[in-house]
């Protein structure tokens, strides 16, 4: 049990880099292995690392977005993880994408609607894991299902995982879980609770291990959460967002119409604009959104991304920006 992000996998990637040996080889290579893991977050809306080996923010949006837009399509997501176009069998889509399984038949709002009717229920779970991924050798998800529960007038959330890679995959699952979670909240008008998230397999790749490893060096981080989400429901204003983080994808700019919005929502969408001007490595028009956010919780998140420019900068890799 943690407070924050950072604490969480700070715990976890020590506890797995002091296993005496690599226990599972995997697809992606030997891997150390925690099994039958339970790890909780105390504060979901710590959900973002402060460190600056894992501060994820422009992939975790955009992943969270991909999620809320209930697609699978694959140049949406490549456009902020290029590595899911290894993922994908047929070039254009990605077959185990959680957003079009959380919201198949409305299974999201079903839950909503369980819960408003009555608040105790035990039903609220969203299946994402399904009997068919069994008979597919690729793109088979790894979160199996997500449980809600409103206990003490506060919603929690329990997520279920197969397996889980704690360098690369965890970060990114407990920012859209814990996204989702206190958009239900606020849907049934009530408080986030804890967050907490089982695994079969919790496992480090050797390919990562020094990274793990420096990650864990750095020590504990400062211990700061998210803003909190707007009261009231927040399902208008997702829908602008879904259309301005498309513009921006697509044409590098915001709607020519935009909406009213609460500041909270109008920072993701210049985060975004943020994101895609370092595309274009426009290090400067990245910088200058800085002063437009509501808060300076973010404008780490953008100096990571757009260094001081010099003239003997280097051309930035892929491997820079596939992961936000």
């Amino acid at each position: 049990m943690s407070e924050t992000l950072d604490d969480l996998q700070f715990r976890v990637l020590k506890q797995l880099l002091e296993r005496p040996h690599h226990v599972i080889q995997a697809t992606r290579g030997h891997a150390r292995e925690l099994s039958g893991a339970c790890l909780v977050l105390k504060n979901p809306r710590a959900r973002l690392g402060r460190g600056i080996r894992q501060g994820r923010l422009f992939s975790s949006l955009g992943e969270v977005l991909w999620y809320l837009a209930g697609t699978d399509d694959l140049e949406f997501i490549a456009y902020y993880i290029a590595k899911y176009r290894e993922e994908s069998s047929d070039g254009m889509t990605v077959r185990g994408a959680y957003g079009k399984r959380l919201f198949h038949n409305g299974q999201l709002y079903k839950v909503i609607a369980l819960l408003r009717e009555k608040s105790t229920s035990r039903r609220a779970v969203v299946q994402l894991f399904r009997q068919t991924d069994l008979r597919n050798r690729t793109e088979v998800p790894c979160t199996i299902s997500i449980q809600l529960l409103v206990r003490n007038s506060k919603l929690d959330m329990i997520a279920s995982m197969r397996s889980n890679d704690a360098f690369m995959g965890l970060p990114h699952d407990i920012f859209a879980f814990t996204m989702i979670q206190e958009i239900v909240a606020r849907e049934l008008g009530i408080s986030v609770g804890r967050y907490t998230h089982f695994v079969g397999s919790l496992h480090l790749y050797q390919n990562d291990e020094k990274k793990a490893s420096a990650f864990v060096r750095d020590g504990y981080q400062r211990r700061q959460g998210m803003p909190a989400m707007p009261v009231g429901s927040p399902r208008p204003a997702i829908r602008i967002l879904l259309d301005a983080e498309k513009s921006i994808r697509e044409h590098g700019k915001l709607p020519d119409k935009l909406a009213s919005i609460e500041s909270y929502w109008m920072d993701f969408m210049l985060l975004l604009l943020a994101f895609s001007r370092i595309k274009r490595r426009d290090y400067k028009g990245a910088r200058r959104l800085k002063s437009k956010l509501s808060t300076n919780f973010y404008d780490r998140y953008i100096d990571l991304r757009a260094p001081t420019e010099r003239t003997d900068e280097p051309e930035p890799t892929q491997s820079a920006l596939e992961l936000g």
